[in-house]
């Protein structure tokens, strides 16, 4: 029996918070995309900028990463890679572009000049 310290913490007990904070990670950028496809899906005449377009693939990018990662036993790497997919994904789901035709009715949108 190995004796316990009083402070710090053990490798399993990193190794676990690691692949939990990753998959909680991954869960959220799952349902921030999915938020974000049914968000433009439903927004009519809506143009997706490159800048979206590439925080979205650079976010799919990272969940790839994340997941080889992790099935590796790479936690470290995993986990940065999976703050690195929500990041993205968050910053495309509120990327100023698109907040500002949330707020703006369809009759507003168009006029004659």
């Amino acid at each position: 029996v190995v004796p316990l310290s009083p402070t710090g913490i053990r490798l399993w007990e990193s190794d676990f918070q690691l692949r939990q904070r990753s998959i909680e990670n991954l869960e959220e950028t799952k349902t921030t995309l999915l938020a974000l496809s049914t968000l433009l899906s439903h927004i009519s005449n809506i143009v997706i900028t490159e800048d979206i377009a590439r925080r979205v693939e650079a976010a799919l990018l990272a969940v790839e990463e994340s997941s080889s990662y992790l099935a590796a036993g790479r936690l470290q790497e995993g986990h940065t890679a999976s703050q690195t997919a929500i990041q993205q994904a968050e910053a495309a789901f509120f990327d100023p572009s698109l907040l500002a035709l949330l707020y703006f009715p369809d009759d507003q949108k168009y006029a004659i000049y």
